[in-house]
């Protein structure tokens, strides 16, 4: 074990026998750095620059901590417990002894104190806490509540800086490089996933669009809890299954509950929220196998994928209007006890029951509206309004010819960028073509997006009532452009456009300048479509009408 001196030179030494407990020694005494030993955990000194200047005019103002070892050679030798980087500064400095209080401690409790003097350096990493918190916790055995009581923080303090330790590596370096702040790291390590955990550390530490600045906490807690989260009150399984997936237990004990853990999830509002949102689906995925099953042997109807769709269309977990059934989980709004229609109904009236599974993973049952409305009355209770409110058995026209124009809307779409592409593999591309193409993501493109490429590309961008818009002045910038430089802007849009979320696919001003400029007449285009359309409806035999049926030649 090498010794402290001063820098001219150091004898080293090997390893000795520790000394057995004695009574303690808090008498101060100046003892030669010759005589320390480095304690096995201490850490790497860092920059001792500034400690060095000031023990050079002042000394060393608060004694080291050591415990006494076996004599070597005939001279007392002692294990430096606290100080290190003290001693070291005072030996670069010509010291050749320093002030120490001698304790005798057992190698526990050595241990001990040589990581919680490493704790409380003021310039520690919080990476570096935490890990030195779960040795603690891990090697000596620490309750986080006697960390938090030694080391003088609250005990949330010390279970935050513990679940850092639970990092995937690509967040990990991200948090040591200075990307991610303690508290996103925090919110990045208590994600379950490895893999989801670099998605979102990525998302948060880049923003929410290319160029964008870093999430706020407000605004990576509101994305952690929206796309990590889930709350288990809108489970259609039974939260109590401890057997439902092999391995994962029941919901109600797990430690991803988040009121199984209040210390660490204290800025969750509820206690019944999943942190371990794959989980979560692994166990949909398992009721619904089940829930089939018992369809199955119960004679109820399961609607295929495409029936789904129909039934709960646009993601939402409403049943749609125009489909004729209802969802006895869904609430009737004008039942005044503000009841779902399940309840409305009681489980005495027979229905015939379909199952489905919504957008979200939940199983539904479905009834016609018919059925439950006609059980209700017969049961004797009173109808809901909301049942009888309109005819059940179709479709409004109104609803019907929504549906019309967003079919045609959509095959419009689809023809116009075929004859997009056809054009562009024709001639190639054109000045004319790619600044169509660059005006059109320009005005569909977020302010914000518009204004980044602008401070990029050194764009001056006017101001306006206080507020600077930087579309405008992007659209006359491309002009200038020529056919390479505007190729690498319409890049530069549409990665950054990825970034920005949702965009609608129906034809605007903007995407109809990229039209005009590929020769595309979307008008044209849709009067064939109607035409088709129309074609086709006469040739569909009309409601009621009875199919002709050949007979069979004897």
């Amino acid at each position: 074990m090498e010794t402290v001196e001063p820098s001219n030179g150091a004898k080293k030494h090997t390893p000795a026998a520790r000394a057995k407990p004695l009574d303690v020694v808090e008498d101060v005494r100046r003892l030669p750095l010759a005589s320390l030993r480095p304690t096995p955990n201490n850490r790497d000194c860092g920059d001792l620059k500034d400690l060095a200047a000031s023990i050079a005019q002042v000394g060393i103002v608060e004694p080291l901590v050591v415990r006494p070892l076996p004599d070597e050679d005939g001279q007392e030798v002692y294990e430096l417990v606290v100080g290190n980087r003290r001693a070291r500064a005072a030996a670069s400095v010509g010291e050749t002894d320093v002030p120490c209080i001698v304790r005798v401690l057992s190698d526990q409790q050595a241990a001990e104190m040589s990581l919680i003097e490493n704790i409380q350096r003021a310039d520690i990493h919080p990476m570096e806490e935490a890990v030195a918190f779960e040795r603690l916790s891990k090697e000596h055995r620490l309750t986080a509540e006697e960390i938090a009581a030694k080391v003088g923080k609250a005990v949330a303090y010390v279970y935050g800086r513990m679940k850092l330790t639970a990092l995937c590596p690509k967040a990990r370096s991200m948090f040591l490089a200075d990307k991610l702040t303690a508290a996103l790291a925090l919110l990045v390590a208590r994600i379950p996933d490895a893999k989801m955990q670099a998605e979102a550390a990525e998302r948060i530490a880049t923003g929410r669009y290319p160029g964008a600045e870093p999430m706020s906490l407000r605004e990576a807690t509101e994305y952690v809890q929206r796309e990590h989260m889930q709350a288990l009150s809108s489970a259609s399984f039974n939260v109590a299954d401890a057997h439902l997936v092999a391995g994962a237990g029941a919901c109600s004990v797990c430690p991803k509950r988040t009121g199984n853990q209040a210390a660490l999830f204290s800025d969750v509002k509820g206690k019944d929220v999943c942190t371990d949102v794959a989980c979560f689906k692994s166990k949909q995925d398992a009721d619904w196998v089940e829930r089939t099953k018992i369809a199955a042997r119960d004679g109820q109807r399961v609607l295929t994928d495409k029936e789904t769709k129909k039934i709960f269309p646009y993601r939402s977990d409403r049943v749609a209007d125009g489909t004729g059934l209802v969802a006895l989980d869904e609430r009737c709004y004008s039942d005044p006890k503000g009841r779902t229609f399940g309840q409305i109904a009681g489980k005495k009236l027979e229905l015939d029951i379909t199952i489905a599974r919504d957008p979200e993973g939940r199983v539904r049952e479905l009834v016609k509206k018919t059925d439950l409305t006609a059980a209700i009355k017969d049961s004797g209770k009173k109808v809901p309004a909301q049942l009888a409110a309109r005819p059940v058995s179709s479709m409004s026209e109104q609803e019907k010819k929504r549906q019309r124009e967003r079919k045609i809307e959509k095959e419009v779409t689809r023809r116009a960028i075929a004859k997009l592409v056809a054009f562009g593999e024709k001639t190639g591309p054109t000045k004319a073509t790619q600044l169509a193409l660059a005006r059109a993501l320009i005005q569909e493109s977020w302010r914000e997006l518009a204004l980044s490429i602008c401070a990029r590309r050194a764009v001056d961008v006017p101001t306006k009532g206080g507020a600077s818009d930087g579309r405008a002045a992007l659209v006359k910038h491309a002009e200038t452009l020529e056919l390479n430089a505007l190729h690498a802007l319409t890049a530069e849009l549409i990665m950054g456009k990825l970034g920005q979320g949702y965009a609608g696919t129906s034809e605007t001003s903007a995407t109809a300048l990229a039209y005009e400029a590929f020769k595309v007449d979307t008008k044209k285009i849709g009067a064939e479509v109607r035409a088709e359309l129309a074609e086709a409806a006469k040739k569909k035999p009309a409601p009621g009408a009875k199919k002709k049926v050949a007979k069979r030649k004897a």
